[in-house]
Formats: structure tokens, sequence, C-alpha cells
């Protein structure tokens, strides 16, 4: 069996990678390296002790992807790919939309066309906007988001909802999570925030280390 990965060599794309391979899956990694590193791929093969399968592709390129489709004929998908930050968001809305709408609706368009029968897609707690309890479950209350990230995403699960409605034989899940924090215990693998980081842990680690927040202390940290 073979799942597309995108965005698999970001922090969490990565640790799913290593997921898949334990399981006897071969994962195929599609990932522009916008947020993540092109080390991380020798780190995951030498973390695995096989050759990874990657291509250096923007998921909105529908030509390219479609080339990956082809070629690969994977049997599902995981979208980890996407802008996360909620600051740049707000500052630089298009960049959101287009990106984290534009990759899911690509992604769409080609399984629809390829016999492919399974997707997960990496969502949000934020799709709960300012919720009326916490914790919050899945029966929780969608409300208006408070950031184009939030929404973006918003707008990507009624994409997929509306999908799945037209596409009855499809599987598709939402997995909606927040602030995930740790590193594979081998250390080859964990959080690699580009510049200050924005979400909570890693830029309170790197706040109390010797860089005071101007370098990848977290994944340092783990290294030495």
């Amino acid at each position: 069996m073979k799942v597309l990965v995108t965005g698999g060599a970001g922090f969490i794309g990565s640790h799913t990678v290593v997921d898949l391979i334990e399981n006897g899956i071969t994962p195929i990694i599609v990932d522009d390296f916008r947020n993540s590193e092109k080390f991380v791929l020798k780190q995951l093969e030498k973390l695995c002790a096989t050759k990874i399968v990657s291509y250096n592709i923007d998921c909105c390129n529908y030509e390219q992807m479609e080339e990956v489709f082809s070629s690969e004929k994977p049997d599902g998908v995981i979208h980890f790919a996407a802008d996360k930050s909620v600051n740049e968001s707000v500052e630089n809305p298009l960049k959101y939309y287009q990106n984290n709408i534009g990759s899911l609706v690509t992604l769409l368009r080609l399984i629809e066309k390829h016999p492919v029968k399974s997707f997960v897609f990496s969502s949000s707690c934020t799709v709960y906007g300012n919720p009326d309890s916490v914790p919050v479950t899945e029966l929780s209350p969608i409300k208006k988001a408070f950031s184009p990230y939030g929404f973006s995403k918003q707008v990507c699960e009624q994409c997929l909802i509306d999908f799945q409605n037209s596409n009855p034989n499809n599987s598709i899940i939402l997995l909606r999570y927040f602030n995930p924090i740790g590193a594979h215990p081998s250390s080859l693998i964990g959080e690699l925030p580009i510049g200050v980081p924005n979400n909570l842990i890693p830029f309170y680690n790197s706040n109390s280390c010797w860089c005071k927040g101007k370098g990848r202390c977290f994944w340092r940290f783990l290294q030495y």
C-alpha cells in the first residue's frame, strides 16, 4: 500500500512517515520545503533504514501533482501541507487562502480522477473558534474563526464534507489538533521551526535557551 504524505518533511509529517513505514505502508513524500528542511529526508532514511521517495512540488501545482499521482498510484493521501501561523495569516490572509484552500482543491480534483479512496486532512482545533467550554470534543459547535488561518481550515473542512457527499465511496477523516510537541526518541527528527516559533512550546523553549528565540533551539536541544 502507498500513501501520499504532503508536507511529509515537516514536524508532524515526518513522524507520520516513520509510523507508516513501521506499519508496512510505503510513504510518498510531497513537500516544497517552504516550512521544512531537505536534510530531514536523509534523517528519515537513516532512521527507517530505507530509501524514501520524495517530490519537491507545490501541492497547488495541478500538472506536477498529476504526474505524481499517475506514476506513484497512491492508495491514500494524508494532507499536512499548509501554512500554519495565526499571526502571519492576519498579516497576509491571501497567502493562506491561496495555499491552504488551493492545495486541498487540487488534491480533491486528483483523487476524484484517480482511484484514491482514503483521505486524511490535517485540520485544527481553531475551527471551534472561541468554544463555550474546554476541552472541546467532536460534538462541539463550529464557531466564527478568529483568524484567516482558522477560517481557511473551516473552509477546507466544508470542502471535504461537500466532496464526500458527492463521492460517498471516499473515506474522509478530519484530524483536528493544535500545539503538538515532542520528537522521535532517536532525536533524528523533531520540531524545527523556521525563525521565531509561533506556537507555544518551542517558543517557550527557545526563549529559555541561549539564543533567546532567534534560532532553532528546540531542535538543537534534542541533538545536544
